[in-house]
């Protein structure tokens, strides 16, 4: 790539995204943003956990059970709980972060090629000040003069590796794995909860901390993976801000081949470079418009758009719902 100081190779380039995107550096703020993160889902497992024994207290009864057996196995029940409340929070939990990183990276791809349009939002917990260029997520890379065939080949193969599902596809299949295996425990678990309240007399139903508990757990679960399917929705949409920075690009290239002097030997030095250039964007804009419709960013094995978003909220609304009608017996 080359810019007006000279000229960098583009794994440079990606090295200087994926070091700006991922830093976790005490200057930045992001690793204290990192550790709220991991104190939250903790903070979320432990009330999961210590919800039951609270619900049954709070109902008159004894929070750890009356007879030894009972009080062992309630005690002993307590660290897997735990442990295994936390590990399904986290899974989509990291994917969110990820997911957030490589929002930032599409970002910056974006600032390669066009001037910002919008203000730039960032995680960040501490207060900087303006001459602090790592605060702003690192030093700045200049835009790209698209008129230099180089530099539009050059960024096209940047974004054929650091943006959407380019990135890191075997940790994005683990991704969607782990969420996709998370929400069918949870949704699983509600399930034969309902079903042991519905079908079950009044003298056999479930203990009200379990039917509570089973219904918060998918409504606390639909909170990552609806941020997550926005994150992805977001990431989708840079696909045709790129192709649209490039195809207006593309015209002025057109515009300014064709506005050169007739003189001979310009072909080769002047307006060459200009037509190639013209064609190599509209060319990378019509494989982004046709990536974006063959591979977007997926949730759940799933296109991330709104629609999806409302389909799990459907999904997990009305298991909880059933998890309601079947609790009318504990009124």
């Amino acid at each position: 790539m080359q810019v007006a100081e000279g000229s960098v190779p583009c794994s440079l380039v990606a090295m200087h995204i994926l070091i700006t995107c991922s830093d976790m550096s005490k200057k930045t703020g992001d690793a204290s943003a990192f550790l709220r993160l991991i104190m939250s889902l903790v903070a979320c497992a432990i009330s999961m956990t210590c919800l039951g024994p609270l619900i049954r207290a709070i109902d008159g009864q004894p929070a750890w059970g009356t007879h030894p057996v009972e009080k062992l196995f309630y005690a002993c029940k307590t660290l897997p709980e735990f442990f295994f409340g936390f590990v399904l929070l986290a899974f989509p939990g990291n994917a969110c972060f990820w997911l957030y990183r490589q929002l930032l990276m599409s970002q910056r791809l974006l600032d390669l090629i066009e001037p910002p349009r919008v203000v730039d939002v960032r995680w960040r917990s501490q207060k900087h000040t303006k001459n602090d260029t790592r605060a702003a997520g690192g030093p700045s890379l200049p835009r790209l003069d698209l008129s230099n065939p180089k530099n539009v080949q050059g960024w096209a193969a940047l974004r054929r590796v650091v943006y959407g599902r380019n990135f890191a596809p075997a940790v994005e299949l683990k991704m969607q794995c782990y969420v996709t295996v998370t929400l069918f425990l949870f949704l699983v678990s509600s399930a034969a909860n309902t079903l042991g309240s519905v079908s079950g007399s009044q003298s056999e139903s479930l203990p009200a901390d379990f039917v509570i508990v089973s219904v918060l757990r998918p409504t606390f679960l639909s909170i990552p993976i609806i941020l997550q399917i926005f994150l992805a929705y977001k990431i989708n949409r840079y696909a045709y801000s790129y192709a649209e920075a490039l195809n207006a690009q593309s015209l002025k290239c057109t515009a300014a081949a064709a506005s050169l002097p007739n003189v001979e030997g310009h072909w080769e030095e002047c307006e060459r470079p200009l037509r190639d250039a013209a064609g190599m964007l509209a060319a990378a804009a019509a494989e982004i418009e046709s990536e974006a419709e063959s591979r977007p960013m997926r949730v759940l094995f799933i296109k991330a758009e709104p629609a999806a978003a409302s389909m799990i909220i459907s999904i997990i609304m009305s298991i909880v719902a059933l998890q309601i009608y079947g609790m009318r017996s504990l009124v």
